[in-house]
């Protein structure tokens, strides 16, 4: 009885750790980045996303794309071109660790 015990125990530790290995593979092999900015005197949204779009090393991504992301982070951006001391929310994908 106390062997059995044993090896059901032995069993179920082994698939606790298949579960948790499981998990760790199916991490995605990327990372969410929001940062925020502020605008300079002299910025334009399309200067800004190339210079962030540059950060985004997960895939490639089209400038106008990119853009617009950046117009939906900041609705605002919709109705008024952005100046000097708007803070922005940029986001992208960065590669991450695929050990």
């Amino acid at each position: 009885m106390i062997e059995n015990l044993k090896k059901i125990a032995a069993g179920a530790g082994l698939c606790a750790v298949a579960l948790l290995s499981l998990g760790a593979a199916d991490r995605p092999p990327y990372e969410f980045v929001e940062e925020v900015y502020e605008v300079q005197a002299g910025d334009t949204l399309e200067g800004i996303g190339k210079m962030f779009i540059q950060k985004n090393t997960y895939g490639e991504r089209e400038i106008r794309e990119f853009i617009d992301g950046i117009k939906q982070e900041n609705p605002w951006l919709l109705s008024r071109d952005a100046v000097a001391g708007d803070k922005l929310t940029i986001c992208y994908w960065v590669k991450g660790d695929t050990k």
